[in-house]
């Protein structure tokens, strides 16, 4: 007989076998006994010491998983294989929700908990509705289902979707940690690798990006954003990919084997002839990736940005590390967890690529030179303490642990600056009058690190007929399924408009990256 945790149902977690009553002081106490197994002896048994907790014996000992590692691009990119995605025909029902990903999370005050990144049916989900299963005795009960983003079932920025992103979180759990679990819904059961969160975290700061790259191949204002990041002290940029270009690949190639980059891809959802959930998802998921920054992270903080934002630290005797521990660390205010910068605008006269384009014109980085910050009313960014993050958001965090709060830096510290393609034809007053995007000996670097990048010969750059095409899809896109104005750029409209402009690479499903459908 199964045990769950954390149900209202006594009958579901005890079975007869396992209750002993024992009577002392004028009270009952229930204990339930279960034989741990799968590597421990048998005089070693987990039991249940209060509603919706498991806890296991002091001598039992965890086994410590490896933390997320960098791949290499080649292992998660290649050709657009729709193949390898398509099920049989009448497989789905459109009913299903697609998990991603499993971790154990450490990072609660009042404990573990096993949580679920998936894409969920547009409709009230019950915490009833889904049953994690840790071994063939053990099955935990939700404790809540959260949803990620305000684009989805009520609508928002991004209009009404079929799929929402959610984060399905269970209650406590102290037991044994396997390396797989299973996810039970409506009598289907689909088995998921478990990650673990890491136990402690450099006191570095890392930049994760929100979304992941969807056709892209704006290449170089990529190759600014990560001189500028890593010229600024970053510890490590986290990217997601769905799809770039051959030269984007080849810059993002350079970095990742510099240090610099950790990458891991973002895939299509399976789909059928009938139902393919790619058409009913919000911008391919970017809520979800921003959330999972919180759980890549390796290092005490943590920059919420995109891949034309950067977080400009006023004083320059100071880095964005030096500013995160001023704020939120051990001999600062303790309730801070989170701190937002003000958003200003960086604007390039002309554009960062010469039109028509030219690549040695490129390389001479004029444009730098040029470069106008100007304030523009639009909203922040934010860096957050990577253990407090429960429910990061894109523009703030959403929910902390540990009661912490969120609190606006003021400009005069740091602001964060948008380097935003319409940001060309400047007419605002300057701001940072001697604010300089990079100092003048770094300009040759730069130069000679693009001949190492496209060593085999001059680069294209196919983005300004591409973005339009990417623009006009995304409008299409909104309103070609009925009844779902859904932002959605990886599903059929965009794939057909965008397939044959560009030399595009697409993400491929790996074991710690595709999606299971329960």
């Amino acid at each position: 007989m199964y045990r769950i945790v954390g149900s209202n149902n006594l009958s579901e977690k005890i079975s007869p076998k396992s209750l002993l009553i024992f009577i002392g002081a004028g009270a009952i106490v229930l204990f339930l006994l279960f034989e741990v197994r799968d590597g421990v002896s048998d005089d070693r048994y987990e039991f249940v010491v209060e509603e919706g907790e498991t806890r296991v014996s002091k001598e039992f000992i965890f086994s410590e998983k490896k933390p997320l590692s960098s791949l290499h691009l080649d292992d998660i990119l290649g050709p657009y294989d729709v193949e390898q995605y398509k099920l049989d025909d009448g497989t789905l029902t459109g009913d299903e929700i697609f998990v991603w990903y499993a971790f154990y999370d450490r990072r609660d005050p009042e404990g573990p908990r096993i949580r679920i990144l998936a894409n969920t049916v547009c409709k009230e989900l019950k915490i009833e509705d889904v049953v994690v299963e840790m071994s063939p005795n053990v099955r935990l009960a939700l404790a809540w289902v959260e949803v990620l983003g305000s684009a989805g079932c009520t609508g928002g920025v991004g209009g009404h979707c079929r799929l929402q992103e959610t984060d399905l979180s269970t209650v406590v759990y102290r037991g044994e940690i396997p390396d797989e679990i299973s996810i039970i819904r409506k009598g289907k059961k689909v088995k998921v690798k478990l990650h673990v969160m890491p136990t402690e975290y450099k006191d570095e700061i890392n930049s994760c990006i929100i979304a992941p790259l969807f056709w892209y191949n704006d290449w170089p204002r990529l190759f600014v954003f990560f001189e500028w990041w890593k010229r600024n002290k970053i510890h490590k940029i986290l990217l997601h990919i769905h799809s770039i270009s051959a030269p984007t690949k080849k810059v993002i190639d350079y970095y990742v084997k510099q240090g610099l980059v950790e990458v891991r891809p973002f895939p299509l959802m399976p789909f059928t002839k009938q139902y393919n959930p790619n058409n009913h998802a919000y911008y391919s998921s970017e809520h979800m990736t921003t959330f999972f920054c919180s759980i890549w992270s390796n290092t005490q903080y943590t920059t919420m940005n995109d891949v034309d934002e950067l977080f400009h630290v006023v004083n320059r005797s100071e880095t964005l590390l030096d500013v995160a521990r001023r704020q939120m660390g051990s001999n600062s205010n303790s309730g801070v967890g989170a701190v937002g910068l003000p958003h200003h605008a960086l604007g390039f006269p002309g554009g960062i690529a010469p039109e028509p384009w030219d690549f040695e014109k490129f390389q001479q980085m004029a444009f730098v030179k040029e470069t106008h910050p100007f304030a523009e009313a639009r909203s922040g960014k934010y860096i957050y303490k990577t253990k407090y993050a429960k429910l990061p958001g894109i523009h703030g965090m959403r929910l902390f642990y540990a009661k912490k709060y969120f609190e606006m830096l003021p400009k005069e510290q740091a602001v964060y600056l948008h380097m935003r393609n319409e940001f060309t034809n400047i007419s605002k007053p300057r701001i940072f009058p001697d604010f300089k995007l990079f100092e003048d000996q770094a300009l040759l670097e730069m130069s000679q690190i693009l001949n190492e990048i496209f060593s085999d010969g001059p680069p294209s750059f196919k983005f300004p007929e591409t973005r339009v095409k990417v623009d006009d899809c995304i409008q299409r896109a909104l309103v070609e399924i009925r009844d779902q104005d859904c932002i959605k750029p990886t599903g059929t409209t965009c794939y057909a408009a965008l397939k044959d402009l560009d030399e595009w690479l697409y993400a491929k499903p790996i074991e710690d990256s595709r999606f299971l459908y329960v």
